[in-house]
């Protein structure tokens, strides 16, 4: 975890996205709450809460219209937007004033539509804002508890009536306005020729970080299996909440149980106790702390069918508000998270809200039957299937942190030998003459001077001359392509040379149930211990250590050393200085760096020269290795090859000094299980 500073700054920077995000939580409370009031003055209190039901999934329309608006009909957003606001403001007025209860139903509609159209927009840009940064969760909870504060104190405070009913209009007006402004001043920025984005106008897809994903077939459908679980852990989870929110709605409505003003205070704790939970040790803890409230939560159904005595609903009640506040932060934060590998990222972050309000329109209606009829074996059915539902949809993603793995992207450094122990070799080979030779006679001449087999020397001459994928270069010498690594592996040692080798990063493996995955999704399935077992198993390696360094520690690195000198074309310094400015981007969104001292380093940092032996600094040479759509996956392997070979011959070159500062001021950037 950062420190509270480090939080404190991250959170100020995006306070506007909060508070957007805090007023469409207070707007859509506000706008259930006032529905609730109005319909309860014309029809029993079982008919409003399945009519509350309809109103609130149809918020849906609107969650799915505006981003089919981003990306299919970004020219029409303004337009439509401006409509909304004026029909939102309009539906709330005619909820206020209707005397007939087809109107109440018609303004709730037509409300709940416009709202999930500000929601959407609320929810992207928060989820643009927040969703690589260690604060995520806790973001989302302040957002939440936010909404909820003002809602209690509009009922508390405010005096009921005309005056509560003008702040939540001047509420859906203050959201509106913010949202449009934010945008205009987007379009207004982007439009200035030396307009420079910042961390928050940077879009997903203009991360990279989206758009990788769908090259990768097996990443692509891990990500898929990913939101197939959170969806359906989702819709178990609003299953539950929203049958004990119907059973707890009847039940006021009816005068057995006061859910005044106090319940929602502890909502305001609870998502703030959640934001705080989930956040540690980067969201390790989410599913097994949502899984336990959840069971808590489906057990407190039971207390709405067996109660006598009236002790129990509230106890219900507590459990209710409480578990809540966790499920809003839970679903806000992991759909904000998998938005970053999504195509349509701005899609994402309100889906959470989507399914949650779908499931409740389904879910409702049923729960209330089962709470009117005191049915317990419904209600144990029902509560035994959310059980297993829950528990197998949260508890198996357990270890499985799709929403953080592909975000770290670092360069890892293999600690071993490639191939074990090396045979003792020749430190210089007394090679024959080769000028004269032809290339059948110099490749003899190498064979035999370090005595490679016949096999060998075959393979040899096919990786020399062949420019055919490893794959066909196997099946040309009839070989498995394990069993053909395993041959380079002996080649390795005998010629004691190759001490850093490349793995394409697309090369098909199989790794337990993971079937025809890439290997570079090894370390997103099992982290360093999967990654180097799959390597061995697949290389005829025996790899035992690792070591690991981020984006900042490989700068860092570099650095220190003084930099590196390098052969460097006009298109690759282009290159260089694209990655060097999203460096910088990155780190005053994700650390919460300084922005102007951030862009008066990167202007320092360009880069103006290029050409034979052209110095790099260190962020240069982090910004020459990242060079990924340039040429080919070869072409940036090479050239991460020699950012390291030329980055260990300084070390090798270094003083006691230098060597000592790379020590204490690089270990926090390292992971490695080396002694």
């Amino acid at each position: 975890m950062r420190g509270t500073g480090d939080t404190t700054a991250c959170l100020r920077r995006g306070i506007q996205e909060i508070i957007c995000l805090a007023l469409f939580f207070f707007t859509f409370l506000a706008c259930e709450y006032l529905f609730d009031v109005r319909m309860a003055e014309f029809v029993s209190p079982n008919e409003v809460v399945i009519y509350e039901s309809l109103v609130l999934g149809a918020s849906v329309i609107g969650f799915l219209v505006r981003p089919v608006l981003y990306y299919r009909r970004p020219h029409a957003i303004d337009a439509t937007s401006d409509v909304t606001g004026v029909l939102l403001v309009a539906a709330f007025l005619l909820l206020i004033m209707a005397v007939r209860a087809e109107v109440v139903i018609a303004g709730g509609l037509v409300a709940c539509c416009a709202l999930g159209y500000c929601g959407s927009t609320a929810h992207a840009n928060f989820a643009r804002r927040f969703a690589r940064t260690p604060c995520l969760a806790r973001a989302a909870a302040l957002s939440y508890a936010m909404g909820v504060l003002v809602q209690v104190f509009n009922h508390m405070v405010i005096p009921a009536g005309i005056p509560q009913q003008a702040v939540l209009v001047v509420g859906a007006i203050a959201q509106v306005a913010l949202l449009h402004g934010a945008r205009r001043a987007k379009l207004r920025d982007e439009s200035d020729p030396n307009f420079e984005p910042s961390a928050a106008g940077l879009s997903v897809d203009a991360l990279e970080y989206g758009a990788k994903w769908h090259d990768e077939p097996e990443t692509k459908a891990a990500f898929r299996r990913a939101v197939v679980r959170l969806t359906v852990a989702t819709a178990y989870l609003s299953g539950v909440f929203a049958a004990l929110n119907a059973g707890l709605t009847t039940l006021h409505a009816t005068g057995a149980v006061d859910l005044g003003d106090w319940p929602r205070l502890l909502l305001v704790a609870s998502s703030l106790a959640a934001g705080a939970l989930f956040d540690l040790s980067g969201r390790s803890y989410m599913n097994i702390g949502m899984t336990c409230v959840a069971m808590l939560s489906t057990l407190s159904f039971f207390v709405l069918i067996i109660d006598g005595n009236g002790g129990n609903e509230l106890a219900a009640t507590i459990i209710f508000y409480l578990g809540s506040g966790f499920f809003v932060v839970f679903f806000t934060t992991k759909f904000a998270a998998i938005s970053l590998y999504a195509h349509w990222s701005y899609f994402w972050p309100c889906m959470g809200r989507v399914v949650n309000n779908v499931c409740s329109m389904l879910v409702t209606a049923p729960a209330v039957a089962i709470i009117s009829s005191q049915n317990v074996l419904a209600a144990v059915g029902a509560a035994l299937v959310m059980f297993v539902g829950i528990a197998i949809t949260l508890l198996g993603q357990l270890g499985q942190r799709a929403d953080d793995a592909v975000m770290q992207d670092g360069l890892a450094l293999a600690a071993d030998n490639l191939g074990g122990d090396l045979a003792p070799a020749c430190s210089d080979p007394a090679l024959v003459e080769v000028a004269e030779l032809t290339p059948d006679e110099r490749l003899d001449a190498f064979v035999a001077t370090f005595g490679l087999t016949e096999r060998e020397r075959d393979i040899l001459e096919a990786l020399v001359v062949s420019d055919q994928s490893v794959q066909d270069i196997a099946a040309t010498l009839f070989l498995s392509r394990s069993t053909l690594y395993r041959h380079i592996s002996s080649i390795n040692k005998k010629t004691g040379n190759v001490k850093l080798a490349s793995i394409m990063r697309d090369t098909a493996v199989t790794m337990g149930k993971y079937k025809d995955a890439r290997i570079n999704s090894a370390y997103f399935y099992g982290g360093a211990k999967l990654a180097i077992k799959t390597v061995n198993e697949y290389f005829g390696m025996n790899i035992q250590h690792y070591a690991y360094v981020d984006f900042k520690g490989f700068a860092k690195i570099a650095e220190i050393l003084g930099g590196i000198d390098v052969d460097i074309t006009q298109n690759e310094m282009d290159m260089i200085n694209k990655n060097v400015k999203e460096q910088y981007l990155i780190e005053v969104h994700y650390d919460g760096r300084d922005y102007d001292e951030a862009k008066a380093e990167y202007e320092n940092t360009l880069l103006t020269t290029y050409g034979a032996n052209t110095h790099l600094n260190g962020m240069q040479t982090l910004g020459y290795a990242r060079i990924r759509k340039l040429d080919s996956d070869y072409a940036r392997a090479e050239r991460q090859r020699r950012v390291l070979n030329k980055l260990m011959e300084g070390m090798r070159n270094a003083n006691v000094s230098k060597l000592f500062t790379l020590a204490t001021q690089c270990t926090p950037y390292f992971q490695t299980n080396l002694q």
